[in-house]
């Protein structure tokens, strides 16, 4: 149950990319960026499904590349699922640096645009538990497992 909430919070989140409000989306190389954005990302993520981490990442950094570009800021809601798959990705990878790194990003731009925790805030402190119950550093895991829980 655990593994389905957080595919399906995955998943949800993938559809926050063009909720941006203050973007000329008629202008034809914002299109351009869009529709790109779009095919990389989806890429990544079936390769993500497919269990083919590292064929996805390529993907995932280019569509990151693009949303950073367009955006320009570091905490805009909208980066919050490249956060979160990057995240994911650099934690199978067992690079749990960066995935922490990514995880802290993702946290930080939830904290700034997201006034109630919801499921989203939950996913993204239960994976930051979880990169660190990966380091066996299981002291730092479980303040993120609580709070995960509590949301839960």
């Amino acid at each position: 149950m655990k593994n389905i909430l957080k595919i399906i919070g995955f998943l949800i989140l993938c559809l926050d990319v063009i909720n941006a409000t203050d973007l000329d989306f008629e202008s034809p190389e914002i299109q351009k960026l869009l529709q790109k954005d779009n095919e990389l990302y989806s890429q990544g993520v079936l390769l993500y499904q497919q269990g083919k981490y590292e064929a996805s990442l390529p993907y995932i950094i280019e569509s990151f590349s693009i949303r950073k570009y367009i955006l320009k800021e570091e905490d805009n809601i909208n980066l919050a699922s490249s956060y979160n798959m990057l995240s994911e990705l650099y934690r199978l990878k067992k690079d749990y640096l960066k995935a922490l790194e990514y995880s802290k990003k993702l946290l930080i731009t939830y904290e700034k645009n997201v006034k109630i925790e919801n499921m989203y805030t939950a996913i993204a402190y239960d994976n930051r538990g979880l990169i660190y119950s990966n380091m066996e550093d299981y002291s730092k895991a479980l303040p993120y497992y609580k709070k995960a829980l509590k949301i839960f």
